[in-house]
């Protein structure tokens, strides 16, 4: 529930849609919608979550 919680909040403060949101993460809008909802995703998208949050810190 904490990652449904924490991409919530990252959405609202920039300002994007779920559709936007879930463009620049890289999964189905659909996906976002039910994580934010209900809190759950399959492991394929916590991958594609985790692996868009670390990116910044690859060399």
């Amino acid at each position: 529930m904490i990652i449904a919680e924490l991409l919530t909040a990252w959405r609202h403060h920039h300002q994007l849609s779920i559709r936007g949101a879930a463009e620049r993460i890289g999964i189905p809008p659909s996906n976002l919608a039910r994580i934010e909802k209900e809190g759950t995703m399959s492991s394929e998208t916590m991958a594609v979550i985790l692996r868009w949050q670390l990116e910044p810190w690859t060399v």
